[in-house]
């Protein structure tokens, strides 16, 4: 099982590593205008898609990240060990809800239509969110570890769904330009 975790966790730092090498490269091209350019600027269909995965890989970056360091500081605190599960829980699941929440604001804010893949990001969080849900009433109320196993698997499963679906983009994006190269020589 350690050398699966080895290859999953490999695969998830070269999918950010995509995600965050694709951030800067678009930032760099387009500066605040991804973010705050106004609907008047998104004249195609690749320009509402290409600014709806900017948004969805930063958010899904910056959450990913939020997620981690809190999950890292509640499990090291000196919390009852009853109250910190419901609290770790409800904690994972308000960042879900705040994720899914920043992620249509700023769709809003931006004026661009939903990607594919914001979609997906939106689908994947509420399958988190109800998976936390699960984990909250089994663990924290219920004390029940049993379906403990599943929340493993089921969260290390949502959570690379999660960066390859925001990878996916990018790695199209370079496809289709090196398929553009190679009928132009």
């Amino acid at each position: 099982m350690s050398e699966f975790g080895i290859a999953v966790d490999i695969v998830l730092k070269i999918a950010q590593a995509i995600v965050v090498l694709f951030l800067l490269v678009k930032f760099s091209e387009h500066r605040f205008s991804l973010l705050f350019g106004g609907k008047q600027s998104l004249t195609s269909r690749e320009d509402h898609e290409l600014h709806s995965c900017f948004i969805a890989a930063l958010c899904v970056l910056i959450f990913q990240f939020i997620s981690t360091e809190m999950a890292k500081h509640f499990l090291a605190s000196e919390m009852d060990r009853a109250l910190l599960k419901k609290v770790y829980y409800f904690i994972n699941i308000a960042v879900a809800t705040v994720f899914a929440g920043a992620l249509y604001f700023l769709h809003s804010l931006r004026g661009c239509s939903f990607s594919n893949t914001a979609k997906r990001c939106l689908y994947l969080t509420v399958a988190s969110i109800l998976l936390f849900m699960m984990q909250l009433i089994a663990r924290g109320f219920l004390n029940y570890d049993g379906l403990s196993p599943f929340y493993r698997v089921a969260a290390l499963v949502i959570h690379s769904l999660l960066l390859i679906n925001v990878a996916i983009y990018p790695l199209r994006t370079i496809k289709k330009m090196n398929s553009k190269t190679q009928k132009e020589a």
